[in-house]
This record gives structure tokens, C-alpha cells and sequence, in this order.
């Protein structure tokens, strides 16, 4: 646990689509001025933003989902704010948001203060046979732990354990389908099945001693390949590695066997060695689309001195970028010096 202390191409066999047209996500960000709630829409390779709105609100991390009612989406914002000055502990709120990003209802300090802090927080949509149910994973006396979001965004109580994982200091998020976590001890990765849909051992990744953090999954994604099975369903890792002590850091992509939940292959650059001084192993400075056509990540700007937001395209088939990364929040607003990043595609 974290402690605080100090237009389709058909090529050969193979066709792909790097981006989706009109693809829809929710985004929220810690600003300056409180929390940010945007909608965006991937039109081409092209990030338009369709409506946003601003909720005056601390956060030190964030996590965003949604439900749907004969097509039209209500969003869960959930957000940790410190509730002491050294932030050894926090507390957990949430803002229900309309289809026009008004606020329905609130509620603060839902399961009590927090030991240590949460910079943690992924919200799952669990899908069995039974319908899909909405999760969000935290970290919580040491626990890492999901409650149930009940329609009015409040959560179960008592917590179910998701997952433990030996050690000390570690970084932790789940998948979008709450099927996998990931974890950052020290050096290593290390991959972890947390529902029955899923079967094996941890999986652990050494990246030659730079230390990974900042950790997102996206969903399954199925090849596109022609005649593709289930069993080659992968997923994508993003992280942070910190090679050295002077403020700059690299964003890189790893390829995951959705059914062996194991690495193929290396890890790819996503974003080149970099100044980032506000970034750190505890921020949430990325975020992913689902099916892994966006990554957004805090970015330094040397012109105002601040973190901005960014998004690159992706095509997730080949892992290669697809045009340059387009700022989505400026100098004008800036993010909160200690980043916390999330996206829910809808």
C-alpha cells in the first residue's frame, strides 16, 4: 500500500481503424480553480470538446464513471481531498452529474477519513451474467478494496477486498472491466487477475531499475486481424518511468495478454524523456480511453511554468502514435501542480 510516510484500410490480411469516429469520453481534472468535468468526442483523429463545467473542489485524485437510462449517460465524479495538513489522511466525495453536466446531488465524506491518503481511485464497470454493476477501487486502512456505487452514487458498505499485495510503497489501479489490477513495488510491475473471470498467477515486470508509476489499463481490445481469436485479446499499460533525479520522465505503453494476463513483448515510448517537476510516483498523471485510442497525461509547458493536459491518439493495434499530441488544457487553467487525471468512455 502507498505509504505516506516521509475510413478502414484493408493492407493483406490485416485491417485496422486507429481511431473511431465520434468515440465519446468524459474527462475530469484537478485545476487550479477545483475540478474540471469535460466531454470530448474523437471525431477522426481530431479531440472536440462538446461541453464542460467546472465544481469547485480540491482533489488530490479523481475517478469518473457512468450509467446509462434509455441511452442517455449520468456521470459519477469521485474525488480525495487531504484532510490534514501533512495529508496522512483524506476524505472520500462524489458529484452526480446530468447528461448536460449539472449537478443532480452530492455527498461528502462518504466512508469516513482515510489512512493513508487516497492518491488512488479506478472505477470499474463489472459486467456477469447478472447485468454490470458499477465498482470503484480504493485504497483504505491499508486495503485495497471496491465498493458497490449504488444508483445514487453512494457506496456499499462493508468494502470487499480486491486484492493484496505484499510490500510497501506501491501505486495501484484496476481495468476499466475490473477484471486485472496493476501494481508498482519499488522497480517492478506486477499484474494481478481480481475477479473469477479471470485465472493465473501475478505476472511481474523488472524495467530496468526505472521506476514505473502513474499506472492506467485500458479494456480488452480485440485485434482487428482477420479470423482473430479470443485468446489473442490484449490489453495496454501506461506508466511513468523516473530514471533520474532531475525532474524528467518518459510515458511508455506496454502490450498485456488480455487471457494469460502476461507482457508481450517490450514496452514502447509513448512520450520521450521529458521535464516534468510537478509529476511524481504518487500523481495520477494519465489516463486512458477504454479501448486505448487516447492517452491523456500532464505535461510540463516551460512558457508559463505549469503542468498542462495533453492527448495523443493512438492506434492501439500497433501502439504507434497517430499525429501530435494536442493540448486540451492550457496555461490559461493549468493543472493542479500534484496531477489527478481520469476518463471514462461512454
Amino acid at each position: 500500500m502507498k505509504n505516506l510516510c516521509p475510413v478502414i484500410l484493408l493492407i493483406s490480411m490485416v485491417y485496422f481503424v486507429p481511431a473511431e469516429a465520434n468515440e465519446k469520453f468524459v474527462l475530469t481534472a484537478a485545476v487550479n480553480s477545483g475540478l474540471t468535468v469535460r466531454i470530448y468526442e474523437l471525431n477522426g483523429n481530431q479531440m472536440k470538446i462538446l461541453n464542460t463545467a467546472n465544481i469547485s473542489a480540491p482533489a488530490i485524485s479523481t475517478a469518473v464513471t457512468f450509467r446509462k437510462n434509455n441511452g442517455v449517460p449520468t456521470f459519477y465524479i469521485y474525488y480525495s481531498n487531504c484532510f490534514d495538513f501533512d495529508c496522512f489522511t483524506s476524505v472520500l466525495s462524489m458529484k452526480k452529474l446530468d447528461s448536460n453536466l449539472n449537478v443532480v446531488s452530492s455527498e461528502d465524506d462518504l466512508i469516513g477519513q482515510i489512512a493513508p491518503a487516497n492518491f488512488d481511485l479506478a472505477a470499474e464497470r463489472v459486467t456477469t451474467s447478472s447485468g454490470t454493476s458499477l465498482k470503484l477501487l480504493l485504497n483504505e486502512d491499508f486495503i485495497v478494496a471496491h465498493r458497490t456505487i449504488a444508483p445514487r452514487g453512494l457506496l456499499s458498505s462493508p468494502q470487499e477486498t480486491a486484492f493484496v499485495f505484499d510490500g510497501g510503497n506501491f501505486d495501484f489501479t484496476a481495468a476499466p472491466d475490473g477484471t486485472m489490477a496493476v501494481a508498482w513495488l519499488g522497480n517492478t510491475i506486477l499484474l494481478h487477475p481480481i475477479h473469477p473471470s479471470k485465472s493465473g498467477k501475478s505476472e511481474t515486470i523488472q524495467p530496468t531499475n526505472q521506476s514505473p508509476a502513474n499506472l492506467v489499463l485500458t479494456g480488452s481490445i480485440t485485434p482487428l486481424s482477420v479470423g482473430a481469436s479470443v485468446a489473442e485479446k490484449f490489453r495496454l499499460l501506461f506508466y511513468r518511468t523516473f530514471p533520474s533525479q532531475d525532474h524528467r520522465t518518459q510515458l511508455m505503453m506496454q502490450r498485456i495478454d488480455d487471457a494469460r494476463v502476461s507482457f508481450i513483448g517490450r514496452p514502447k515510448v509513448v512520450r520521450s524523456l521529458s521535464k516534468t517537476p510537478y509529476v511524481n510516483p504518487l500523481s495520477q498523471s494519465i489516463a486512458v480511453t477504454t479501448g486505448g485510442s487516447v492517452v491523456f497525461y500532464a505535461d510540463y509547458d516551460k512558457t508559463c511554468g505549469k503542468n498542462v493536459l495533453k492527448a495523443q491518439v493512438l492506434d492501439p493495434e500497433s501502439g504507434k502514435n497517430i499525429g501530435k499530441p494536442q493540448v486540451l488544457i492550457g496555461c490559461d487553467q493549468a493543472l493542479m501542480g500534484f496531477p489527478a487525471i481520469s476518463v471514462s468512455q461512454f
